[in-house]
């Protein structure tokens, strides 16, 4: 049940109802799943990928930072598209932008055809998640906390199943390739989920600052704060899941089964995390929860770094995942709220600052921990996390 659909709909969403909430929300809900499919499955791949087109290390790296690049280009550009398209054809190209990388990809002869998917896909995964996150704010406008959590849920169990699907496919297809054919599919079934969704009418623009007196959507506080408490929070989360596997390998001694889990038992945590905010969130408690779930956060990674044996820092990430899970919606719901009339372009930079803290945290902690060990080089995000939580207070 939709706790949110009973109410009114937001000025924004006038001539929106109900039922044309719900409708969006279970499409928003499928596009998002297949988004956590994106954000894991190149892990998952790379080996196997890496061993077809003979690469090393270098190369290798290459494809986070084109995935990076692809993701926060489509943050900055959803805006325009949604200015000069509207929500429906905007969708769409997203949509048809992950079918046509996924194609892409499980055909590549070459590696730099590979890149080039990768770059396509991140474009079209971080477009569609700005998408959504655009009209998520707009028919809960000032409310949306709830709605943020309960729908971007969606992405962990994306991510968790990642991992679980490449397998599956290394098992019964022998080939990675097979992979981005049912990646494929999906995408062709989004496409006509997008094309059979009701949308909410565009938002009005508001009027220039200077005719009200109001300082311009970029010069606000409260949404300047939010912009950097989202850097340092998905750095934080990214350095964490980039290095923990790492970690428990060349520190505690597990098992590579064991340690190739520790991903998808992270995002089962932030699946319960974000069920939990979603049914705990209410209008003024934000910043009550986001500082207790902060503390904990920090707490976790931690006891995940100290605690000694495989186990017991196994244990430490599941439940930091259930402590990082309703962070980032809220902040993002909360940022979306005070951009009225610009929630497009607002909502595009929060979230292109995000990937930009997902590329310079990680590449920080693996720097540091060639003088310091990795496992303190990974303290970098409780620090972080704990800066996310205290410049989201002060917002």
């Amino acid at each position: 049940m939709i706790a949110d659909v009973g109410r009114p709909p937001s000025p924004a969403a006038a001539g929106f109802g109900p039922v044309e909430a719900t409708k969006l929300e279970r499409a928003l809900r499928m596009t998002l799943a297949l988004r956590g499919l994106v954000i894991t499955i190149f892990g998952a791949v790379l080996p196997a990928a890496m061993a077809t087109f003979s690469l090393n290390n270098a190369q290798a790296s290459l494809l986070p930072l084109v995935g990076g690049m692809g993701a926060i280009a489509a943050a900055l550009s959803v805006s325009s598209l949604l200015d000069r398209w509207g929500a429906r054809r905007t969708t769409l190209t997203m949509a048809w932008a992950l079918l046509l990388a996924s194609l892409i990809l499980g055909s590549a002869p070459a590696w730099p055809f590979f890149v080039i998917g990768a770059f396509l896909v991140n474009w079209g995964a971080g477009g569609m998640s700005t998408v959504n996150s655009v009209l998520l704010a707009l028919v809960y406008r000032g409310r949306g906390g709830a709605a943020f959590n309960r729908n971007f849920l969606f992405v962990g169990i994306g991510s968790v199943a990642s991992p679980l699907l490449v397998g599956a496919m290394l098992a019964s297809a022998g080939s990675w390739r097979w992979t981005f054919a049912a990646l494929a599919a999906a995408f062709a079934g989004m496409i006509l989920v997008a094309w059979r969704a009701p949308y909410p009418p565009p938002e009005p623009r508001s009027v220039k600052a200077g005719a009200t007196g109001e300082r311009p959507w970029w010069q606000r506080r409260a949404l300047i704060l939010c912009a950097l408490s989202l850097v340092c929070y998905v750095g934080a989360e990214v350095g964490l899941t980039t290095w923990a596997a790492r970690f428990l390998v060349a520190e505690r001694d597990a098992p590579i089964a064991l340690s190739a889990t520790v991903v998808s038992i992270f995002w089962s945590g932030m699946i319960l995390g974000r069920y939990s905010f979603s049914r705990l969130l209410r209008s003024g408690n934000e910043k009550r929860l986001v500082g207790l779930a902060g503390a904990m956060a920090a707490g976790t990674v931690v006891a995940f770094i100290r605690a000694p044996g495989a186990i017991w820092p196994v244990l430490a990430l599941a439940i930091g995942g259930l402590a990082f899970g309703g962070l980032w919606p809220t902040v993002m719901s909360y940022a979306a709220a005070r951009a009225i009339g610009y929630t497009g372009i607002a909502s595009g930079v929060l979230i292109a600052l995000g990937f930009i803290g997902a590329l310079m945290v990680p590449a920080a902690v693996g720097v540091l921990s060639t003088w310091v060990g990795l496992g303190a080089a990974l303290g970098v995000s409780a620090v972080s996390i704990t800066l996310s939580t205290i410049l989201f207070a002060l917002a």
